[in-house]
């Protein structure tokens, strides 16, 4: 690289200009000269070390200089450069450079002006710096401190030149980060501005003493301490000590920065994560997340080992499609495309399978995050089972308590003119009874012979009409009834029952149970029983429960002849929990369709056909121990395999 010739400059300026093209190589500084008026630039220094051109490749139009600025970073620094002509204010920046061989490289430029008469500004010097090896800053600094000044002055980070550990020089950031003048800095020991006892325990003095030990011995030394400013405030100071040698002397070259923002922000940032680690560990609802790109598990909450029975070595690593946490795989699929294309979603229904198969209704909420530059899910999963059952009775009852009303006015009033078609047709019948004496003599009186009046109903069934009639009326009494139990609440008949003999009991009374117009036989039905010993007495009516219970084994037996079950099985299971008794009552029969099994305790709601079942007989076993009992009964089914319904019983009386 040529050093630009001085016009009319003498030995000296040559010998100064010598010196300037050594230190200018080692250093691998630029150096321009840019004419405001004529817009145009002179380049010196190691150009082609820094950018591989000869100076002459890039001197003349400042547009030339332009060219070579990163697009990205171009507007900022022409903006800046701008600001700085118009004012006259210093140009300190950073951006990139291409190289003559296309690469960007990192600069900084720092340029000052010089004024004319009116004071404005007419002429820019400046130096550009390769940041990216910032080092060569030391280097320089060590070979020359005068010819070095600029860049020492206009040096961001604070620059201490230090004989051991006395203050020599200082640049203006000095005087920033120590607060003070530069006259209240240099001449001073580094340890006057040090806590007297630092974070670790040790004293400033001995720790300085150590460091600048090891820094003379040739070492480069980094460490943070605590500064005490001139003005009183604590300061966390990171510090790189380096020796150096200028003109022939032995010095210590120091860089230093506040750290104090960083350090508050990564305590801030701890403290963060320790808060959102506890939310996390401690949240209630269950917490995981997981790469997208493969589904594997990052991570899991203990809510999550508790709602899934999988603990977090069985869950972490592994994929989420292994665990079969959703019962329905093209659900989970609907669900990450969904993901895919929102991003975000809340609340997601769907079924899950836990470790030991149980089957729960769950609710998903997820979000896509990035951790260390991979794509995740974080998903937050509430498993609202007994919400939905909650839910269920609440509205089953609603409707159980407007039947109720409705009920009881039908009642009374289909049961006034059903009492007139029973009275009517007894009457008819009576009145041709050949066995009472009234009869024969009326039919004597006019010539009517009751023994062939009864051969003539007989022949055109008219007989057979009549007990048709009490037939229906009959089972229009008994809807009558069932309909008349929602409006009744009663108290009355409470005693503490065996709940095994109860069973029994209805059990029994299944078995006589034979219908050819249903075409089911109880006696064909295995009866599994599986009764807890230890289940103290229930407070019930005995007789309720067990139409309730005949009920169920009716409609098992009946479902399951329907279907053709091969080998039909109802199993009866008892159990205490939490101060309830539980009575299940289970089959192997078709199932309940799961469009149908929300509806299964409406009343007048029936699959049977028209003759065969009123719709009534599980409202009502509804009503009887839900409103009567005060206990609670729901059904779970799994289509073409089993049906379950479970009632709780309260053990005290409510």
């Amino acid at each position: 690289m040529k050093a630009r010739e001085i016009q009319g400059a003498g030995s000296d300026n040559d010998f100064w200009a010598k010196r300037f093209e050594v230190v200018n190589a080692a250093a691998k500084h630029m150096f321009y000269d840019y004419d405001l008026r004529r817009d145009s630039i002179e380049w010196f220094g190691a150009v082609s070390e820094v950018l591989g051109y000869d100076a002459s490749e890039i001197e003349g139009p400042v547009q030339i200089w332009i060219d070579m600025l990163s697009p990205e970073d171009s507007p900022r620094v022409l903006d800046q450069l701008r600001k700085s002509c118009m004012n006259g204010d210093a140009f300190d920046i950073e951006y990139r450079l291409r190289r003559k061989d296309g690469q960007f490289i990192h600069v900084h430029d720092s340029g000052v002006f010089l004024l004319d008469e009116s004071g404005r500004p007419f002429q820019m010097l400046g130096i550009i710096q390769d940041v990216s090896v910032r080092k060569q800053a030391e280097l320089a600094l060590a070979a020359s401190e005068n010819r070095y000044r600029t860049l020492f002055e206009t040096a961001q980070d604070t620059i201490l030149v230090m004989d051991g550990l006395t203050i020599v020089d200082c640049n203006p950031s000095a005087t920033v980060l120590l607060g003070g003048t530069r006259e209240d800095v240099v001449g001073r020991l580094l340890s006057d501005f040090s806590s007297s006892v630092q974070g670790s325990g040790e004293s400033g003095i001995a720790m300085f003493s150590r460091m600048i030990a090891e820094a003379q011995a040739g070492k480069r030394v980094c460490f943070e301490w605590e500064c005490r400013r001139n003005d009183g405030i604590v300061i966390d100071v990171e510090t790189t000590v380096a020796p150096m040698h200028l003109n022939d002397s032995h010095y210590l070259l120091a860089f230093a920065r506040d750290v104090s923002e960083r350090r508050k922000t990564e305590n801030d940032l701890r403290l963060s994560e320790d808060k959102l680690s506890k939310i996390f560990t401690l949240a209630p609802y269950s917490i995981s997340i997981a790469r997208l790109h493969d589904g594997i598990i990052l991570d899991v909450n203990d809510a999550f080992e508790a709602l899934t029975g999988y603990s977090r070595v069985e869950a972490v690593g592994q994929n989420g499609d292994r665990l079969a946490l959703w019962d329905n795989k093209e659900d989970r699929e609907a669900f990450l495309r969904e993901l895919q294309d929102k991003k975000k979603i809340v609340d997601y229904e769907f079924v899950m399978r836990k470790k030991d198969g149980t089957l729960r209704d769950a609710l998903n909420s997820c979000q896509e995050i990035e951790i260390n530059g991979e794509r995740c899910s974080l998903n937050v999963v509430r498993d609202v089972t007994e919400a939905k059952l909650v839910q269920q009775t609440m509205v089953q009852n609603e409707k159980m308590m407007s039947l109720g009303g409705l009920a009881a006015g039908m009642a009374h009033e289909i049961n006034n003119p059903l009492g007139i078609i029973f009275q009517s047709v007894q009457g008819v019948q009576r009145r041709f009874d050949p066995e009472l004496v009234a009869n024969k003599d009326d039919a004597q009186a006019v010539g009517v012979n009751l023994d062939a009046v009864q051969a003539y109903m007989k022949r055109r069934n008219i007989t057979r009409y009549l007990d048709a009639i009490v037939e229906a009326g009959q089972r229009a009494a008994n809807i009558v009834r069932h309909m008349l139990n929602f409006s009744r609440r009663t108290e009355s008949g409470f005693m503490d029952r065996d709940l095994g003999e109860v069973i029994r009991q209805a059990i029994s009374l299944a078995e006589k149970d034979y219908d050819l117009k249903k075409e089911y036989d109880f006696r064909r039905v295995k009866v599994n029983l599986e009764l807890c010993d230890g289940l103290p007495p229930v407070p019930c009516i005995a007789s309720e429960i067990e139409q309730v219970i005949l009920n169920l084994l009716r409609n098992a037996a009946q479902a399951m002849a329907a279907a053709g079950t091969p080998a039909p099985v109802i199993t009866v299971r008892t159990r205490r929990c939490n101060g309830e008794a539980i009575l299940e009552i289970e089959d192997n029969g078709p199932g309940i369709p799961s469009d149908t099994i929300s509806r299964v305790f409406e009343p007048f709601y029936t699959t049977k056909k028209v003759g065969e079942g009123t719709g009534l007989g599980l409202s009502v076993s509804y009503f009887i121990i839900t409103t009567t009992h005060h206990g609670d009964m729901r059904v779970d089914s799994k289509p073409g395999a089993w049906t379950r319904f479970i009632i709780r019983l309260p053990l005290e009386r409510v």
